[in-house]
């Protein structure tokens, strides 16, 4: 585990966030959602990408972030076919 701010990346299967409202969101997720094939190119989803998205939405109550992440998926993969189960829980303190 590894605490960080907004402008870190961590490259482990969890990720804690702090945000402006001095609160602190922890997400585990399984590796489904950053292996999606989708976008223009067919392309996996990448960790990287998952991290921003899961940064960007942190401010977003946890009811608005599934929300944006059911969103998100399944623009990202369009016609593709999901290859694996997806799991991301979020908690927030």
């Amino acid at each position: 585990k590894q605490k960080i701010n907004l402008n870190q990346l961590i490259s482990s299967e969890g990720q804690e966030v702090s945000n402006e409202n001095d609160t602190t969101t922890f997400y585990l997720f399984s590796d489904g959602y950053q292996d999606q094939f989708g976008g223009e190119r067919g392309k996996k989803y990448r960790p990287a990408q998952l991290r921003e998205t899961l940064i960007r939405i942190s401010n977003e109550t946890m009811e608005r972030q599934s929300e944006l992440l059911n969103e998100e998926f399944e623009n990202w993969q369009g016609e593709f076919e999901q290859v694996d189960d997806v799991c991301v829980i979020g908690v927030r303190f």
